[in-house]
């Protein structure tokens, strides 16, 4: 028996004392992971083939998308885990700075839907972006995915030694990135310079390693490699008739140095695979399926040659990268540089030392503070700690909050415009922000407005005095023909007390004082009308939580709003008449939308909306007109089928229903159905001919339409075409930009 035991015994030792000799005398396998965008996605084709056939790299070399996929690979991915990423994860969601409304304080999310380039302020001086993309969601996910080794920063001690390729910017040279947070440096080798901010680490600041060395075999011949295998996912230059527009120019001329680097390190490989990319763009996430097979066949065809070359082996099989899903916070430290920056990022986060949080809510509040918008970056790492909690570590880059803004627009009502704004924080009292607005148009507005809000209490408190001044068209209709059309104005000075509950709901009560006014002329007082002037006590109750305002996903929105108005005069001004002094009177409306995912590519959308004008005399300036939604005016109401104010009304309610098909990403086709009914009193009304009376009217309404939508990087473009059962007639409307 003891024979026996030694026997066993004996040959076990024998047999791993003989597999570590064989592992020692083998030739070491590197592989080298190429840039290209999407088309990297075929590099986890090429890795699938390869464990497949028994070959798994000793050192691993990556830049731009080929360090992401590198880095993973390296940090303990296994095939199965990279195909899931490759095919689930939206890429196109990562690539751009875009954050989700609900982010955003629900005080500001309104504002935050009307531009297109914002420009922060830094002690005195407009910044400019050193990169279309900021890149900070890319940040979270890759944060997010080597959750597990944020405490490995010697990247020779991952499962597999690594390293990602980066380029200096000030000097052009490769920077070899062997240490330091993994994230950071996946991050900083896929700079593409123009598109992507640098990454500042160890003190140089760093671009996308595709301008020094895209394929980078050298180097991983210096950590040892004695056999390379080299993915190539570039393509060759454009020949002279391929140079079709300005963009192919840009290419080419980029690509030169790139190129010709390329060529050296292909000669340093022993095996080269080339995935039939060429036709693919960088940009084509959306084609992860035909990559990854692209990956898988040349791969096939390549391994032949690399058979005769590399002995397959056994490989264990890896367990894959499990992530932790919830973590218990022993610490929270915040890198900052002053105490104003410590507690502004405190504040927002709201993570408590010993509570125990998902990694999502953690990521989700990094959101929240981004939205807050007193940082522009954010990053973090999780660091375990004894009695299995962690260490939150955040670095943030810091900001003021103030900014220059910029929007531009064209509708086919309110015509072309352009919105400039100026925001600034904690100005003249601490916890305050003034902004103000002036659209340049056709119809122009200015909005002025000086907020202060408590940041220590919830739920927070503030005050807000605010100012406009709204120049916009109006119209008369008979019978749906426009009989008239002159210019409205509307000026407004208002003192608010609001509160945000969760950062859900909003509620606010105010005074403030009015004027409409009617005129033949933009701005001459001798062609004005009518006037009305009143003062006003207001109520509002708000709830938005749409992901985001155009062709939204998920998430509804509610709103109930009350105006009572009082010490009013409505006077006429051809023969200076005052014809009503008002007393008590009120407007109210109040709505609810909800979107109702059906599928990836359908969405539904159904919600009801209702108001009532409930004033002793009524005139054309104190009504609702329902046809199309404009801003700045809550009295003007969307109902498709209707023009722009087509129908005036005292009281209203009515129901939509909407089915959003999404063929493409942010392309749009939305079907429109809308039913109720209308009341119109008896109300004064001004024209060429004097003042004149408008009978009263009551009926139902219905109208349906067909929108054609985009979402892009300008804004929303829209185009409606819509049809009035009641009248029989078709209109249609083109917006293209943003709303303001």
């Amino acid at each position: 028996m003891r024979f026996l035991l030694f026997f066993v015994l004996f040959n076990l030792i024998s047999s791993q004392i003989f597999a570590q000799n064989e592992d020692s005398d083998r030739p070491k396998i590197g592989l080298v992971l190429a840039g290209g965008g999407a088309k990297g996605l075929a590099e986890v084709g090429v890795i699938k083939v390869l464990e497949e056939a028994g070959i798994r790299p000793d050192y691993i070399t990556g830049t731009s998308i080929g360090s992401i996929v590198g880095g993973l690979y390296a940090s303990g991915y296994s095939v199965d885990d990279l195909y899931e990423l490759a095919q689930e994860v939206d890429w196109n969601y990562y690539f751009n700075d875009d954050i989700e409304r609900y982010n955003f304080p629900v005080t500001e999310r309104s504002a935050n839907d009307k531009y297109l380039l914002n420009f922060p302020i830094e002690k005195g001086k407009i910044e400019l972006p050193k990169g279309a993309v900021i890149g900070t969601k890319i940040s979270l996910l890759l944060s997010r995915l080597t959750l597990d080794v944020h405490e490995c920063t010697d990247f020779d001690k991952l499962d597999i030694p690594f390293r990602a390729i980066a380029t200096d910017f000030s000097t052009g040279e490769a920077v070899v990135l062997d240490e330091g947070c993994l994230p950071d440096a996946m991050r900083a080798s896929m700079s593409i310079p123009s598109v992507f901010e640098p990454v500042k680490m160890n003190g140089r600041l760093l671009i996308d390693g595709a301008s020094a060395r895209n394929m980078p075999v050298q180097d991983v011949i210096d950590m040892g490699a004695d056999i390379v295998i080299a993915v190539d996912i570039g393509g060759p230059l454009f020949q002279d008739e391929e140079l079709s527009t300005a963009l192919d120019v840009m290419v080419q001329a980029g690509s030169y140095i790139i190129f010709q680097e390329n060529q050296k390190q292909r000669e340093l490989a022993d095996f080269l695979i080339e995935p039939d990319v060429g036709k693919i763009s960088p940009l084509d996430f959306d084609q992860a399926d035909t990559l990854l097979a692209r990956g898988e066949r040349a791969a096939r065809a390549a391994l032949p040659q690399i058979l005769e070359k590399i002995k397959p082996r056994n490989l264990p099989a890896r367990p894959g990268v499990k992530n932790t899903e919830r973590v218990k916070l022993n610490a929270v430290e915040i890198e900052h540089e002053d105490v104003r920056q410590y507690k502004v990022v405190r504040n927002i986060l709201q993570l408590a030392v010993g509570e125990t949080y998902s990694v999502r809510h953690i990521e989700r509040r990094m959101q929240i503070l981004l939205g807050s918008q007193f940082v522009r970056n954010v990053r973090y790492r999780l660091l375990p700690e004894g009695n299995g909690g962690y260490k939150l570590v955040v670095q943030s880059d810091y900001q003021s909050g103030d900014f220059v803004r910029v929007g531009l627009n064209y509708d086919s009502d309110l015509k072309a415009g352009i919105l400039l704004n100026g925001t600034l924080r904690n100005k003249l009292l601490r916890g305050s922000k003034l902004s103000v607005d002036m659209r340049v148009s056709e119809n122009p507005a200015i909005l002025l407005n000086y907020s202060m809000q408590t940041a220590a209490v919830r739920p927070a408190l503030g005050v807000n005095l605010g100012a406009k001044a709204h120049f916009y068209p109006g119209r008369i209709f008979s019978d749906g023909e426009l009989v008239d059309a002159f210019d409205l104005h509307h000026y407004e000075t208002r003192l608010d007390l609001f509160s945000d509950v969760r950062n859900r709901w909003l509620f606010s009560v105010g005074a403030g004082r009015e004027r409409y006014v009617q005129s033949l002329e933009f701005i001459d007082p001798d062609s004005e009308s009518l006037r009305l002037s009143q003062w006003n006590l207001y109520f509002d109750m708000r709830r938005d939580s749409y992901d985001r305002l155009h062709f939204p996903r998920a998430g509804s929105t509610a709103s109930f709003s009350a105006k009572f108005s009082f010490g009013g005069n409505l006077r006429q001004f051809q023969n200076d008449t005052t014809l009503i002094n008002s007393d008590i009177n009120g407007l109210v409306r109040t709505y609810f939308n909800r979107i109702f995912p059906i599928s990836e590519k359908f969405t539904a959308e159904w919600g009801i909306d209702g108001g009532i004008s409930a004033y002793a005399d009524n005139s054309f300036l104190n009504l609702f007109y329902l046809g199309r939604s404009i801003p700045y005016e809550s009295n003007f109401v969307e109902f498709a089928g209707f023009e722009y104010m087509e129908r005036p009304a005292t009281a209203y309610v009515f129901s939509t229903v909407k089915l959003r098909f999404e063929p493409k990403t942010n392309i749009f086709t939305t079907l429109i159905a809308n039913y109720g009914m209308y009341d119109v009193q008896d109300f004064l009304r001004a024209s060429d001919v004097g003042m004149t009376m408008a009978n009263a009217q009551r009926d139902y309404m219905f109208g349906a339409g067909l929108q054609l939508g985009l979402l892009t990087p300008v804004g929303p473009m829209k185009f409606d075409a819509q049809y009035n059962f009641m009248t029989e007639r078709v209109n249609v409307a083109l917006h293209l930009g943003y709303y303001f």
